[in-house]
Protein backbone atom coordinates (compact mmCIF):
# COMPACT_ATOMS: atom_id res chain seq x y z
CA UNK A 1 0.00 0.00 0.00
CA UNK A 2 2.75 2.09 0.77
CA UNK A 3 4.24 2.08 -3.30
CA UNK A 4 0.29 2.54 -4.02
CA UNK A 5 0.25 5.97 -2.05
CA UNK A 6 3.62 7.26 -3.19
CA UNK A 7 2.51 6.61 -7.13
CA UNK A 8 -1.12 7.69 -6.20
CA UNK A 9 0.01 11.18 -4.07
CA UNK A 10 -3.14 13.48 -3.29
CA UNK A 11 -5.27 11.75 -5.52
CA UNK A 12 -7.63 8.85 -3.76
CA UNK A 13 -7.72 5.42 -5.87
CA UNK A 14 -9.29 2.00 -5.29
CA UNK A 15 -7.40 -1.27 -5.01
CA UNK A 16 -8.87 -4.61 -5.49
CA UNK A 17 -8.27 -8.11 -3.85
CA UNK A 18 -9.36 -11.44 -4.09
CA UNK A 19 -11.56 -13.34 -2.39
CA UNK A 20 -14.28 -11.66 -0.15
CA UNK A 21 -11.84 -9.97 2.48
CA UNK A 22 -9.10 -9.14 0.16
CA UNK A 23 -6.22 -11.46 2.05
CA UNK A 24 -3.34 -9.71 3.04
CA UNK A 25 -4.12 -6.34 0.44
CA UNK A 26 -7.22 -6.08 2.87
CA UNK A 27 -5.34 -6.58 6.13
CA UNK A 28 -2.87 -3.42 4.81
CA UNK A 29 -5.77 -1.41 3.56
CA UNK A 30 -7.30 -1.51 6.93
CA UNK A 31 -4.34 -0.89 8.52
CA UNK A 32 -3.99 2.47 6.54
CA UNK A 33 -7.38 3.83 6.70
CA UNK A 34 -8.95 2.24 3.11
CA UNK A 35 -12.69 2.09 3.32
CA UNK A 36 -14.30 -1.10 1.90
CA UNK A 37 -16.63 -0.53 -1.12
CA UNK A 38 -18.22 -3.60 -1.29
CA UNK A 39 -17.29 -7.27 -2.86
CA UNK A 40 -18.15 -7.57 -5.67
CA UNK A 41 -18.32 -10.71 -8.14
CA UNK A 42 -15.99 -11.86 -11.12
CA UNK A 43 -18.36 -12.88 -13.92
CA UNK A 44 -17.75 -14.02 -17.43
CA UNK A 45 -19.98 -15.23 -20.98
CA UNK A 46 -18.46 -16.88 -23.74
CA UNK A 47 -21.15 -16.00 -25.97
CA UNK A 48 -23.19 -13.23 -27.27
CA UNK A 49 -26.52 -12.37 -25.33
CA UNK A 50 -29.61 -12.94 -27.14
CA UNK A 51 -31.44 -9.93 -28.80
CA UNK A 52 -34.43 -8.78 -26.65
CA UNK A 53 -36.23 -5.39 -27.19
CA UNK A 54 -37.69 -3.38 -24.45
CA UNK A 55 -40.36 -1.36 -24.64
CA UNK A 56 -38.83 2.52 -24.30
CA UNK A 57 -35.80 1.51 -24.19
CA UNK A 58 -33.07 3.01 -26.74
CA UNK A 59 -29.68 2.34 -26.96
CA UNK A 60 -27.12 4.45 -28.43
CA UNK A 61 -23.78 4.32 -29.27
CA UNK A 62 -21.53 6.92 -28.15
CA UNK A 63 -19.22 8.69 -30.78
CA UNK A 64 -19.08 12.39 -29.50
CA UNK A 65 -18.70 15.08 -26.88
CA UNK A 66 -22.59 15.72 -26.19
CA UNK A 67 -23.32 11.43 -26.02
CA UNK A 68 -19.84 11.44 -23.35
CA UNK A 69 -21.57 14.02 -21.00
CA UNK A 70 -24.56 12.05 -20.98
CA UNK A 71 -22.39 8.91 -20.00
CA UNK A 72 -20.58 10.56 -17.72
CA UNK A 73 -23.99 12.17 -16.13
CA UNK A 74 -25.50 8.57 -15.76
CA UNK A 75 -22.05 7.45 -14.01
CA UNK A 76 -21.91 10.40 -11.83
CA UNK A 77 -25.62 9.16 -10.38
CA UNK A 78 -25.32 5.51 -10.33
CA UNK A 79 -22.01 5.53 -8.96
CA UNK A 80 -22.22 8.36 -6.20
CA UNK A 81 -25.15 6.57 -5.05
CA UNK A 82 -22.91 3.46 -4.13
CA UNK A 83 -20.20 5.25 -2.65
CA UNK A 84 -18.01 5.85 -5.32
CA UNK A 85 -16.92 9.83 -4.74
CA UNK A 86 -17.88 12.18 -7.40
CA UNK A 87 -14.76 13.20 -8.82
CA UNK A 88 -13.63 10.15 -9.54
CA UNK A 89 -16.92 10.02 -12.21
CA UNK A 90 -16.46 13.63 -13.14
CA UNK A 91 -12.31 12.67 -13.80
CA UNK A 92 -13.80 10.62 -17.59
CA UNK A 93 -14.46 13.44 -19.38
CA UNK A 94 -10.74 14.05 -19.39
CA UNK A 95 -10.34 10.89 -21.16
CA UNK A 96 -13.55 11.89 -23.37
CA UNK A 97 -11.44 10.86 -26.72
CA UNK A 98 -9.47 8.33 -25.58
CA UNK A 99 -12.49 6.82 -24.09
CA UNK A 100 -14.19 6.57 -27.75
CA UNK A 101 -10.98 5.61 -29.69
CA UNK A 102 -10.77 2.57 -27.37
CA UNK A 103 -14.43 1.21 -26.08
CA UNK A 104 -17.50 0.70 -27.30
CA UNK A 105 -19.63 3.19 -24.99
CA UNK A 106 -23.31 3.42 -24.83
CA UNK A 107 -25.97 4.85 -23.07
CA UNK A 108 -30.01 3.77 -23.08
CA UNK A 109 -32.83 6.37 -22.99
CA UNK A 110 -35.95 6.13 -21.73
CA UNK A 111 -38.77 8.58 -23.15
CA UNK A 112 -35.35 10.72 -24.63
CA UNK A 113 -34.12 10.73 -21.52
CA UNK A 114 -30.20 8.97 -20.67
CA UNK A 115 -31.05 6.49 -17.69
CA UNK A 116 -27.91 3.79 -18.38
CA UNK A 117 -24.59 3.25 -19.27
CA UNK A 118 -22.27 0.96 -20.08
CA UNK A 119 -18.80 0.29 -22.28
CA UNK A 120 -16.78 -2.26 -23.42
CA UNK A 121 -13.38 -2.84 -24.44
CA UNK A 122 -11.63 -5.52 -26.14
CA UNK A 123 -7.70 -6.54 -26.20
CA UNK A 124 -7.07 -8.01 -29.24
CA UNK A 125 -3.82 -9.96 -28.64
CA UNK A 126 -5.42 -12.11 -25.96
CA UNK A 127 -8.89 -12.02 -27.49
CA UNK A 128 -11.08 -10.92 -23.77
CA UNK A 129 -12.93 -8.27 -23.49
CA UNK A 130 -14.39 -6.34 -20.43
CA UNK A 131 -17.69 -4.97 -19.39
CA UNK A 132 -16.93 -1.74 -17.15
CA UNK A 133 -18.90 1.42 -15.60
CA UNK A 134 -22.64 -0.40 -15.90
CA UNK A 135 -24.98 2.00 -13.97
CA UNK A 136 -28.61 3.35 -14.39
CA UNK A 137 -30.01 6.41 -12.58
CA UNK A 138 -32.02 5.92 -9.64
CA UNK A 139 -35.26 6.68 -11.26
CA UNK A 140 -35.12 4.90 -13.76
CA UNK A 141 -34.04 1.23 -12.36
CA UNK A 142 -35.82 -1.94 -13.03
CA UNK A 143 -37.03 -0.85 -16.27
CA UNK A 144 -35.09 -2.33 -18.79
CA UNK A 145 -32.13 -0.17 -19.56
CA UNK A 146 -29.30 -1.81 -17.47
CA UNK A 147 -30.28 -4.83 -19.56
CA UNK A 148 -30.72 -3.16 -22.83
CA UNK A 149 -27.22 -1.51 -22.50
CA UNK A 150 -25.41 -4.19 -20.93
CA UNK A 151 -26.31 -6.16 -23.82
CA UNK A 152 -25.12 -3.92 -26.55
CA UNK A 153 -21.68 -3.28 -25.02
CA UNK A 154 -21.17 -7.57 -24.36
CA UNK A 155 -22.16 -8.09 -28.09
CA UNK A 156 -20.10 -5.27 -29.09
CA UNK A 157 -17.00 -6.97 -27.41
CA UNK A 158 -17.75 -10.31 -28.99
CA UNK A 159 -18.46 -8.46 -32.64
CA UNK A 160 -14.65 -6.91 -31.63
CA UNK A 161 -12.89 -9.97 -31.57
CA UNK A 162 -13.72 -11.70 -28.02
CA UNK A 163 -13.65 -15.24 -27.38
CA UNK A 164 -14.77 -14.30 -23.58
CA UNK A 165 -15.94 -11.17 -21.95
CA UNK A 166 -15.50 -10.50 -18.01
CA UNK A 167 -17.31 -7.81 -15.91
CA UNK A 168 -17.28 -7.55 -11.79
CA UNK A 169 -21.33 -7.32 -10.66
CA UNK A 170 -23.02 -6.43 -7.32
CA UNK A 171 -25.25 -9.31 -5.56
CA UNK A 172 -28.21 -6.98 -6.80
CA UNK A 173 -26.69 -6.57 -10.65
CA UNK A 174 -25.57 -10.65 -10.59
CA UNK A 175 -29.11 -11.95 -11.69
CA UNK A 176 -29.55 -9.15 -14.49
CA UNK A 177 -25.77 -10.68 -15.78
CA UNK A 178 -26.32 -14.14 -15.59
CA UNK A 179 -30.01 -13.10 -17.60
CA UNK A 180 -27.35 -12.35 -20.16
CA UNK A 181 -25.62 -15.15 -19.85
CA UNK A 182 -22.53 -14.19 -17.65
CA UNK A 183 -21.76 -16.76 -14.74
CA UNK A 184 -19.91 -15.99 -11.39
CA UNK A 185 -16.37 -17.31 -11.26
CA UNK A 186 -14.90 -15.82 -8.27
CA UNK A 187 -14.93 -13.07 -5.84
CA UNK A 188 -13.11 -9.51 -5.13
CA UNK A 189 -13.19 -7.00 -2.58
CA UNK A 190 -12.60 -3.07 -3.43
CA UNK A 191 -10.83 -1.04 -1.09
CA UNK A 192 -10.93 3.00 -1.47
CA UNK A 193 -7.79 4.84 0.08
CA UNK A 194 -8.64 7.45 2.74
CA UNK A 195 -9.27 11.49 1.65
CA UNK A 196 -5.46 13.22 1.26
CA UNK A 197 -4.78 15.34 3.88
Amino acid sequence: VDHENALFAGRRYVLWGRGATGGALGAACARHGFTTLGDPLAMVSDEPASSVVRDGVEVRRVTDAAGFSDFVRVAKLAYVEAGLPEAIASSLRARAEAAMMSAVIAVAHLDGEPVSAALSITNGITGTGGVYWVGTVPGARRRGAAESVTRFVTNAAFEQGSCIVTLQATEAGAPLYARLGYREVGRYTQFLSPKSP
